[in-house]
């Protein structure tokens, strides 16, 4: 079945998305944020040799994963090593392989992915998975105003004061914007193949907004799509 990709700025909703269908019993969550486009893809080239690429890519995988979820280490094992680690191009590889061994593994169910600001990439990602898009918008001032409050404990220990934050979110939501756009004019809206959710309705409106989706989405609505959870464990969420 194809897959569900969900994108958006980080800080816009899109963890708690993820967390409220992580629950539903046809869907399989690919568990943390995607992250391999934006912290080795782009990058690529910075990371030293072939094992050097590879170790990363582990870390990166295994980055607040559990051995609880659906898709550890264990799970894919067998597809790192079909991975030809000297081309850059071996992410979408990667994810192609992902999506093949969940077709048949759990025929009747369908991977979500999610990654922030992956919407940059999305004709690229759209010509290889052929998934449904969920895009997630925030009113840009609530959006630096989460990220702001976050830059002293958090942000900042990762190399983003005040200033790269605000950088950071402004050519983010400006390329992202631009990117969804183009597609949404080469993709009718009206097929489904990309969805747009607003934070502030998901927060305020969430039976209602969920009911909605999961008929978008052409799955069975059900009680716990109202409930953030991970591993099907209620889950707080990860503001910073």
């Amino acid at each position: 079945m194809k897959p569900i990709w969900v994108c958006g700025h980080r800080k816009c909703g899109t963890t708690l998305l993820t967390n409220l269908l992580d629950g539903h019993p046809n869907l399989i969550n690919y568990g943390s944020d995607f992250r391999m486009i934006y912290a080795l893809y782009n990058g690529y080239d910075e990371y030293g040799n072939n094992d050097d690429i590879k170790d990363r890519f582990i870390k990166i995988f295994l980055d607040d994963r559990t051995d609880d979820d659906f898709i550890n280490l264990s799970f894919i094992n067998e597809l790192i090593h079909k991975l030809d680690f000297s081309k850059k191009d071996f992410i979408w590889d990667y994810l192609a392989l992902l999506n093949e061994k969940i077709a048949s593994l759990e025929p009747k169910k369908r991977l979500f992915i999610k990654e922030t600001s992956s919407e940059i990439y999305i004709e690229t990602i759209m010509n290889l998975l052929d998934p449904q898009f969920i895009y997630v918008m925030r009113d840009p001032r609530d959006n630096w105003a989460a990220i702001s409050a976050g830059v002293e404990n958090y942000y900042s220990k990762i190399g983003e004061r005040r200033l790269e934050a605000l950088s950071s979110l402004i050519n983010r939501i400006v390329i992202g914007f631009n990117a969804f756009i183009r597609f949404s004019s080469i993709y009718n809206q009206k097929t489904n193949k990309i969805i747009t959710i607003k934070f502030e309705e998901l927060t305020e409106r969430v039976p209602s907004v969920m009911d909605d989706l999961s008929s978008q989405l052409e799955i069975d609505f059900e009680d716990i799509l109202c409930f953030p959870t991970r591993n099907s464990k209620q889950y707080s969420g990860n503001s910073h």
